[in-house]
């Protein structure tokens, strides 16, 4: 039943989610770094 469940993890529409997630997350911290940098 587990291994069902994490299966279904696996599918294509929460891999997209996922990587909108991931993308927004590096444009936020990319944002910060470039904050950091700046004199």
């Amino acid at each position: 039943m587990i291994i069902s469940k994490n299966l279904n993890y696996l599918n294509p529409e929460n891999f997209q989610i996922l990587i909108e997630k991931t993308s927004e997350i590096s444009k936020m911290l990319n944002v910060v770094i470039t904050k950091l940098q700046t004199p």
